[in-house]
């Protein structure tokens, strides 16, 4: 009877007959069908929010945990309640997401909120769970919970790396951690002990002082990208966000090291030449003047178009020697220190550092007690 009055497009009459039948039968096997035509109706005849309704009492009354499932404990029947209640709730979801988007309602994404969380709790094995959990995630991001989105993001990547959504929950991870940095969020320290753990996936927990936890937690999530999605497309962008912060903490082997994972992909990406430049830095700053200069080195050589690395290579690779060269002298190698000094007076181009040379030249040979050689370096101080 439901279904003629469906057919002839009597559907408030289609309606109450199927409710007929739903108070006649609660239990039966079919009832979960049998909802399913009434929001069907709903739907053609534009009642939405009904239908809307209707939809939450179909996942209430037939999914995970209701009294109809417990009276069947399994059957074609109780298959198909399931796959209904999984289908409804991801409707509720999404529609209460995109009419909050389209609408700027915090009110419907919180909506879509909550419903993804229990989506989430009753049916974690769907192919849809990471969906959805990355959806809640985007609800919490538009909202500006930046803390519970970064919370979700993580989920999808810890809980399901092998989606398709593990990319960009990791990624907008990073993303929501440093908004919550710029809109500080959580309360700053002076300092703390952040542990950062499976340092780039070696396995290891690195200890580092952080201004704030929030800061820690952003190093975190850059380090789970790298661990989880070293060959993503958007590995090298996330690498080198990673590396600046390291190194603006003066962790200059950490830094060096994600920005090896930049150059070690084995194809040429945006980010190379400078990933050259920020490990030529980060040997410069720990002291190892032959790293840095045979880093800057490459730069010169492979990236001889790249005019503003180069330029900047090249007074580096002057710096790095003559910081060797001051090495020699601190070592008490007086007369090998002179004879690099002049070396470098006379092939870089940093009229700085070529002005200084020949003086420091003269005065380690004038530490030897060389005074023809100490004449020299003097007389070249004309030419500059």
């Amino acid at each position: 009877l439901g279904e003629i009055y469906q057919e002839r497009n009597f559907f408030d009459e289609s309606n109450e007959t199927y409710r007929a039948i739903l108070r006649l039968w609660p239990l039966h096997h079919t009832a979960p069908e049998v909802q399913t035509k009434i929001i069907k109706n709903l739907i053609l005849t534009e009642q939405f929010e009904a239908a809307e309704k209707e939809r939450e009492r179909l996942v209430a009354t037939y999914g995970p945990g209701s009294e109809w499932l417990a009276k069947h404990p399994e059957g074609e029947g109780r298959e198909k309640a399931l796959k209904l209640a999984e289908e409804n709730l991801y409707i509720l979801g999404t529609e209460a997401q995109k009419r909050g988007m389209e609408n700027k309602s915090k009110q419907d994404l919180n909506l879509a909120i909550i419903r993804y969380q229990e989506f989430v709790d009753k049916f974690p094995g769907s192919s849809r769970a990471a969906q959805v959990q990355f959806y809640q995630g985007e609800a919490y991001y538009e909202i500006g919970d930046y803390v519970s989105a970064s919370i979700a993001y993580e989920n999808v990547v810890v809980s399901y790396s092998d989606s398709e959504f593990a990319s960009n929950a990791a990624y907008n991870r990073v993303l929501a951690a440093f908004k919550l940095m710029e809109s500080g969020t959580i309360a700053t320290s002076d300092s703390m002990t952040y542990y950062v753990e499976d340092f780039l996936g070696n396995g290891i927990t690195e200890p580092v002082k952080v201004p704030t936890q929030l800061y820690g937690e952003m190093l975190q999530a850059c380090n789970d990208f790298a661990k989880y999605l070293p060959d993503d497309r958007k590995a090298p962008e996330v690498l080198m966000k990673y590396g600046e912060a390291l190194f603006n903490l003066g962790q200059y082997e950490m830094a060096r090291q994600a920005y090896t994972m930049v150059v070690n992909r084995g194809i040429e990406t945006p980010y190379t030449v400078l990933a050259y430049n920020m490990i030529a830095q980060c040997a410069f700053q720990t002291g190892d003047f032959v790293t840095a200069d045979r880093w800057y080195q490459k730069i010169a050589i492979e990236y001889p178009d790249s005019v503003k690395y180069v330029e900047k290579a090249k007074t580096m690779m002057a710096s790095a020697k003559f910081k060797m060269a001051e090495g020699l002298k601190e070592a008490g190698k007086s007369e090998i220190a002179a004879m690099a000094f002049e070396n470098i007076a006379t092939s870089t181009d940093n009229e700085e550092i070529a002005e200084r040379s020949p003086l420091k030249a003269a005065n380690q040979y004038a530490q030897d007690a060389n005074l023809i050689k100490e004449i020299v370096p003097y007389e070249k101080l004309r030419i500059y």
